[in-house]
């Protein structure tokens, strides 16, 4: 089976969008054959708190189902951080 480069995802608290998303690229029939990265932050104030949590849950549970790679930060990185 031919490999795929990587497709790689950096999430924080919208859950609509990551669904959406993932949904999306599991249409694709290259998909099936590329390496899943997931980085999801961590939340910055009480605000995100619940968003995060829910993306965070969902994205547990997902694991179970797809084989993927999930890094959940323990504090908040911000995006240049979680790509560098």
């Amino acid at each position: 089976m031919k490999k795929y480069s990587p497709v790689v995802i950096f999430s924080y608290n919208r859950i609509d969008n990551i669904k959406k998303l993932l949904k999306s690229l599991n249409s694709n029939i290259e998909f099936k054959k590329s390496d899943l990265y997931i980085f999801q932050d961590n939340y910055r104030d009480s605000v995100d708190k619940n968003k995060v949590i829910n993306v965070i849950n969902y994205l547990k549970k997902l694991r179970s189902k797809k084989q993927f790679n999930l890094v959940i930060r323990e504090k908040n990185f911000g995006l240049e951080k979680n790509i560098i």
